[in-house]
């Protein structure tokens, strides 16, 4: 920008509706989305102790078994896989 200039303010956007809420993915997870996704990235709470291990033992997402109640970051990865279309790509940080 040049000395002397002034930029014209941006003019205020509209506000947007995202449908974006705070929630618990893996106990109110719907089967809306479940293998419709071409990309999946979390950040899952590691080593979390109530992740509903026995509310979910049914859960059709855990496909390679049901997770350890000792190891919820493996019931993350079956819960990102099973959001995923074949091809997708998944990414937990």
């Amino acid at each position: 920008a040049r000395r002397g200039r002034k930029r014209a303010a941006a003019a205020p956007r509209p506000a947007r509706t995202t449908g974006l809420r705070p929630a618990d993915s893996l106990r109110e997870d719907g089967p809306a989305f479940r293998g419709e996704a071409d990309v999946v990235l979390c950040n899952p709470p590691f080593n979390e102790r109530d992740w509903g291990h026995a509310e979910l033992a049914t859960d059709p997402r855990w496909v390679y078994g049901h997770p350890p109640r000792t190891e919820p970051e493996l019931a993350w990865v079956q819960h990102a896989l099973a959001c995923l279309r074949p091809g997708g790509t998944a990414v937990l940080l």
